[in-house]
């Protein structure tokens, strides 16, 4: 798998840029190159989104919820922390009615349980797909402050960057059973019965 460094620079070169060989200053040279600096802003939120964009495999956990003590509210009896590598919301087990507020989950039951898309930072841990999609948004999202392109080339390096994501869902979405969301059966299917 590749590295923080390795991926910035497959994006890098993706828009003609110069690589970089870290992202902080050294003893030879006390300031940051463009490439760094866009490279160091552009990672958090790249990385968040990309992972926010399907419940990519490598990422999704399971996890108990820590109860908020002295909670205090109108439509549900509990509220829940949720934790901090959470990215994304999968599923609630035991389907109950809940909402999403903040940083916590309001629902009814004493005991919540949770799939989640987590906040993978280690990049050793991603799948080859995910590395290549990650690699071409920060090649989109760096391309125009470093290369000055034309609105018709940043719109070509995102319709790229979507290219490779729908080719990464779908081979990260058949390599298990699927799961079911929600596990109950709609209410159109279950009158046919």
């Amino acid at each position: 798998m590749a590295s923080q460094i390795q991926i910035i620079n497959v994006a890098l070169s993706r828009i003609g840029a110069n690589e970089i060989q870290n992202l902080t200053p050294t003893a030879d040279k006390t300031r940051l190159t463009a490439e760094q600096k866009l490279a160091n802003s552009c990672w958090d939120i790249a990385r968040q989104d990309c992972l926010r964009a399907h419940p990519w495999n490598f990422a999704l956990k399971d996890g108990q919820l820590n109860q908020i003590d002295g909670y205090v509210g109108y439509q549900f009896k509990y509220a829940y922390q949720l934790p901090s590598d959470f990215i994304r919301l999968m599923q609630v087990y035991g389907n109950p009615t809940y909402k999403v507020q903040g940083r916590r989950i309001l629902l009814n039951d004493e005991i919540c349980k949770i799939k989640y898309v987590a906040d993978i930072q280690d990049t050793m841990q991603w799948d080859a797909s995910f590395t290549d999609v990650m690699a071409q948004r920060l090649a989109h999202d760096m391309g125009y402050a470093l290369t000055k392109w034309s609105a018709t080339q940043h719109d070509s390096m995102y319709t790229i960057y979507q290219q490779k994501l729908k080719a990464a869902r779908y081979l990260d979405s058949t390599e298990d059973v699927q799961d079911t969301i929600g596990g109950h059966d709609s209410q159109y299917i279950t009158v046919r019965s």
